[in-house]
């Protein structure tokens, strides 16, 4: 079965939310406010994607864009915990990239716990280098590493 990819509207603002609580436990992540989707919607400089597999919502991704930068960052990958482990994270990550390429960019940045050691070291093996490591960045007093790849 196929991923498919469309913009987050104003209309998937409770998705948005419910799979926000239901991937990031609140102890562990800081979660994105339904006012801030809003806000990723309407007016940020930013775009938000969702993920559907057989007609459900079941992941989505946050890539920010600044004006005076060369690089995307990847805000945010969420993906259900039900379809964790398959080929949704990877189409996400995909998107993420590709997106960042269409707006001309340079590369990408993403941030990511500094106990995920899964994930640092798959993004280590797509060319992402360690720029920074932020001391208790995360609500349990974990740290984060930050990554970037130049395209």
């Amino acid at each position: 079965m196929t991923v498919n990819f469309r913009l987050a509207t104003v209309d998937d603002l409770d998705t948005l939310t419910a799979m926000e609580a239901a991937s990031f436990p609140a102890e562990k992540y800081h979660q994105t406010p339904r006012r801030q989707f809003r806000y990723l919607i309407q007016k940020g400089n930013a775009q938000i994607w969702l993920a559907e597999k057989g007609g459900i919502v079941c992941g989505s991704i946050i890539i920010l864009f600044r004006n005076n930068s060369s690089y995307g960052r990847m805000y945010s990958i969420n993906v259900l915990p039900e379809y964790q482990g398959g080929v949704i994270g990877k189409a996400l990550f995909e998107k993420a990239e590709a997106c960042c390429k269409d707006k001309d960019g340079a590369g990408m940045l993403l941030e990511i716990r500094s106990d995920n050691i899964k994930h640092l070291e798959r993004y280590k093996a797509q060319g992402y280098m360690i720029v920074k490591r932020v001391e208790d960045y995360y609500p349990d007093g974990q740290s984060c590493i930050k990554l970037r790849r130049k395209f």
